[in-house]
């Protein structure tokens, strides 16, 4: 099933895609799938499980795409789940793991823990990511507001771009859904600068928080 899969995914190639994928330095190996296509592909194996692991372990782009559009959340265990945070992959593919299988677990805060004591740099970004949807939820009480807004008031600047980029959006998503912070989120971005030098194309919102979050706003009033 897995070399049937991994054939039609290479009459799939797109060289656009690929070129794409070259330009930004994804991480190989990569066939060139656009993902309109891998999105249309999974809707023949939607739900069937037991393709999740065999298609994330052949360590291809497309193929770890591919099992995250097909698998239920839960169907993974823990197990499973680290052995996929421990392996060396794309970081888009590790952002597309954390929105699809551990934001929608409901041990979801059981894997924020655990993910916070680690030192390695990929889980740190997860751990981030997952304070981001926690924050989402406008579920946070007020004391872990605090220690949130400490922590990244402390450690925004100098922690490294793989995390930084997570935290970051921690601190617009806190000013935006919490609004007795926003004052505070605002002037701290502010102060910090990062991503203030940012260019980016026309229409497009820069991560610098205080703009990132006047674009948020907006388009709640919308």
């Amino acid at each position: 099933m897995i070399e049937q899969i991994l054939q039609i995914l290479h009459t799939l190639e797109h060289e656009g895609t690929k070129k794409r994928y070259q330009k930004i330095n994804e991480v190989a190996p990569y066939i060139g799938v656009p993902m309109g296509e891998l999105r249309k592909l999974a809707k023949q194996y939607k739900q069937n499980n037991e393709l999740f692991m065999p298609l994330w372990k052949t360590g291809i782009l497309e193929a770890q795409y591919l099992a995250l559009f097909i698998i239920k959340p839960h169907a993974l265990s823990c197990e499973d789940i680290f052995e996929c945070i421990s392996q060396q992959v794309s970081v888009n593919v590790l952002d597309k793991f954390l929105d699809n299988v551990l934001a929608k677990r409901e041990d979801m805060m059981f894997f924020k823990s655990t993910l916070k004591e680690s030192d390695i740099l990929v889980h740190q970004r997860l751990f981030w990511g997952l304070e981001r949807h926690y924050l989402v939820s406008k579920k946070v009480p007020d004391e872990e507001l605090v220690h949130i807004f400490h922590t990244i008031s402390n450690e925004l600047v100098e922690v490294q771009e793989l995390v930084q980029w997570p935290m970051n959006r921690c601190l617009v998503e806190m000013a935006v859904n919490y609004p007795n912070w926003l004052d505070k989120c605002y002037a701290l971005g502010s102060k910090l600068g990062v991503y203030k030098e940012m260019k980016v194309p026309k229409g497009c919102t820069s991560a610098y928080a205080p703009e990132w979050i006047d674009a948020l706003l907006k388009r709640q009033l919308k």
